[in-house]
């Protein structure tokens, strides 16, 4: 459980933390969040002729009405509507290993995977007059007119008062899937002696997937739904190491 947490809230011209006056913009910060978080994780190794192989899982349902300290409630008069799934993803993923080959050989691989990551899809308007664009929309009909069709439903830039507007963090991205691997080749000085020389080939995100990391949430923006940035793409190096 996490408590006190960090958020930007709008005031309005309001001096003791009631409503906002229309259109004012009072912000400050505050230690008002919540969270809750319920994790399960397994991980499992052994070995299987010249292999070392490990792997683990995890689950993780956590639910939070903050995300960071700029985090801004759609309605900073209504903070339990914030109350929703955390950015973090629900499933996580790794296997890799060790396996040992002829003439002192070895190839590390590593594979990760993570379920999508929430983002919060917002209206792009100042439907509450509070001079903070942080509201989000509403769900809404096929054919309602003013409705915005999207990959993640229907919804209605402009609900009107009282209208339930859609969960903090409704938007999913996609998944994250990375494959890693390091191949190795040791020279040893002579039978004997304790210094070696070993060559490592190490290549990140061996099948140059993009992943993505950041997603544009606001509706009535063209670029809704479309990735901020990509992560690290394809990346090979070479290392040398000298023991003695």
């Amino acid at each position: 459980r996490g408590a006190d947490l960090l958020r930007t809230r709008n005031l309005g011209g309001s001096l003791d933390g009631g409503l906002p006056m229309p259109n004012a913009r009072n912000l400050q910060f505050e230690s008002t969040g919540r969270s809750t978080a319920h994790d399960i994780s397994a991980t499992v190794s052994g070995t299987l002729g010249a292999a070392t192989l490990y792997g683990s899982y995890g689950f993780t349902r956590a639910r939070q009405d903050t995300d960071d300290l700029y985090s801004v409630p759609a309605d900073s008069a209504n903070l339990a509507a914030e109350w929703g799934r955390a950015s973090v993803p629900v499933h996580r993923a790794s296997f890799g290993g060790s396996i040992s080959l002829p003439d002192d050989y070895a190839i590390h691989p590593f594979v990760t995977w993570a379920s999508p990551l929430p983002f919060n899809i917002t209206s792009g308007n100042d439907t509450n007059l509070d001079s903070v664009f942080s509201d989000r929309p509403s769900f809404a009909a096929a054919g309602q007119p003013g409705a915005v069709a999207t990959p993640f439903g229907i919804f209605n830039p402009n609900p009107q008062p009282g209208e339930p507007l859609i969960p903090r963090n409704f938007g999913l991205g996609p998944t994250n899937f990375t494959v890693d691997a390091t191949a190795t080749k040791t020279f040893m000085a002579s039978p004997n002696s304790t210094r070696r020389t070993t060559i490592m080939l190490g290549v990140s995100n061996l099948l140059n997937r993009t992943n993505y990391a950041g997603f544009n949430g606001v509706l009535t923006s063209p670029y809704f739904g479309t990735a901020n940035r990509a992560l690290n793409k394809r990346r090979i190096t070479v290392t040398v190491r000298y023991d003695f």
